[in-house]
């Protein structure tokens, strides 16, 4: 702004007042700006759209999403552009949910250190299905713990449905529980967010 106005106040058109040229030089700086340098990213398909559908399309549901931040971001986008009226969606981010780093990306520090530890947390939230980004997460040992506590625990994990790494894809894997109902329990979901934000998030 102040540029705008050093310009025209030295722009040789006196018989314009200077807030006439000030305005007509903005105008001209915007358009400039927008043929030139502005444009919309156009990002890249990453198949979550896809991956959601396998999700169910009533009824509330708590979703583990373990991916990098622009998989987890998708997710959510996805799930937040749907039909409001047929479901809501709870998405906890795995970079949030299963471990603890600063907004930067480190330090790492692990909630869960077995399978038993996160199957115990998966079945008190209740967790009703996790999606697991195989192309990539913000934390590979968080991926390696799901994937170890999904194939320890077979009679409440199934995979559903997985999506292979294409052009227009990520290589992405659905697991819905399957064991027993715990449709009438209400979330019971806790963040540690104490590095981040310096108080823990409650529901």
């Amino acid at each position: 702004a102040l540029g705008i106005q050093w310009a025209a106040s030295i722009t040789p058109l006196p018989r314009i007042s200077l807030q006439a040229r000030a305005a007509v030089l903005t105008v001209l700086c915007l358009g400039w700006f927008a043929k030139s340098t502005f444009a919309l990213t156009e990002r890249p398909q990453m198949g979550f759209a896809k991956i959601a559908g396998g999700l169910q399309s009533a009824g509330d549901e708590v979703v583990l999403i373990c991916s990098d931040s622009w998989g987890e971001g998708a997710l959510i986008t996805v799930l937040a552009l749907g039909d409001p009226a047929q479901s809501q969606y709870i998405v906890l981010r795995g970079s949030k949910a299963l471990s603890e780093s600063a907004w930067t990306g480190g330090p790492y520090s692990p909630y869960f250190h077995n399978s038993s530890e996160l199957e115990h947390y998966l079945e008190s939230v209740p967790i009703d299905a996790i999606i697991l980004d195989q192309t990539k997460t913000t934390w590979t040992e968080d991926r390696t713990l799901i994937e170890r506590t999904v194939s320890e625990n077979p009679s409440n994990w199934k995979l559903a449905t997985e999506l292979p790494e294409g052009p227009e894809s990520r290589h992405l894997q659905l697991y819905r529980w399957v064991g027993a109902d715990h449709s009438g329990m209400k979330p019971n979901i806790r963040l540690r967010m104490r590095l981040m934000l310096g108080h823990d998030l409650q529901k």
